[in-house]
């Protein structure tokens, strides 16, 4: 679809959001709580690159 709009909420901010990863120790009852997240491709698939073991 194209369109000369744009859509959103100006003000709005992204958050972090569920993980399901139980051995990284930015998970705290199965929500992120790293101040930011790096995400890239790692053997052709997306992964958190912001993970570290417990």
């Amino acid at each position: 679809m194209h369109s000369n709009q744009k859509g959103g909420v100006m003000d709005v901010q992204g958050g972090i959001g569920a993980c399901k990863v139980e051995n990284c120790s930015y998970n705290q009852s199965l929500e992120c709580t790293a101040q930011s997240v790096d995400v890239g491709v790692h053997e052709s698939h997306p992964d958190c690159f912001t993970y570290k073991p417990k």
